[in-house]
């Protein structure tokens, strides 16, 4: 009587304790287990012009041309900075053995204004005519700019701007220039001094 008892009391003890066991190393396996490995891969990245800061998140990751090791198969946004230059915003996604990223940089535009110049007057800057004084875009600037105003019966008005003489305005860099033109010798009114901004039409 006792040994069936006992038969069974043993069979539910190794229902309930089997699996145990068996789960206990598989929960140990799964604890020790060694996380993914992440793949990094080294791209370089080159501008034109070189020199550029290149950032992420605003943390600077180097000055072009530069190597950056970055996680592979994720997208990455890069800014690119360099003084005289408009910022550039780059995305990549880095995949081992991918080809040099090459950035192109927009150098800042200068900006020149003329003040006072008299209707009818014919003002170069650099050689070229320009029909608007009020306010000349000129690219970019790496030498003197040279200004040039001529208007019947009076001197021309030359100047000379050095990119230095330009001040940072925003993404450009932009200057004012007062023109003054002084009446020719033996033209009408030719003993009124010199003038600066002449009224519509004094000829």
């Amino acid at each position: 009587m006792l040994i069936p008892i006992a038969g069974v009391v043993l069979a539910v003890s190794l229902s309930i304790l089997v699996p145990v066991f068996r789960a206990e190393p598989a929960e140990a396996a799964a604890a020790t287990a060694p996380e993914p490995t992440v793949e990094r891969v080294t791209v370089a990245v080159h501008t034109i012009p070189e020199g550029a800061r290149v950032l992420r998140d605003g943390e600077e990751l180097g000055v072009t041309p530069c190597d950056l090791e970055l996680e592979a198969g994720a997208e990455v946004q890069l800014r690119v900075e360099r003084e005289g230059f408009l910022p550039r915003d780059h995305a990549i996604t880095p995949e081992a053995g991918m080809e040099p990223v090459e950035i192109g940089l927009e150098a800042v535009p200068f900006v020149l204004r003329l003040r006072g110049v008299p209707e009818g007057a014919e003002v170069e800057v650099d050689g070229t005519l320009r029909a608007d004084p009020s306010e000349i875009t000129l690219g970019a600037v790496d030498a003197p700019v040279r200004v040039e105003v001529r208007a019947r019966g009076f001197r021309p008005f030359n100047a000379e701007l050095r990119p230095d003489d330009f001040t940072l305005d925003g993404e450009r860099r932009s200057r004012a220039l007062d023109v003054t033109l002084a009446r020719r010798a033996g033209s009408p009114r030719a003993s009124a001094p010199a003038v600066e901004g002449l009224p519509t039409n004094p000829f």
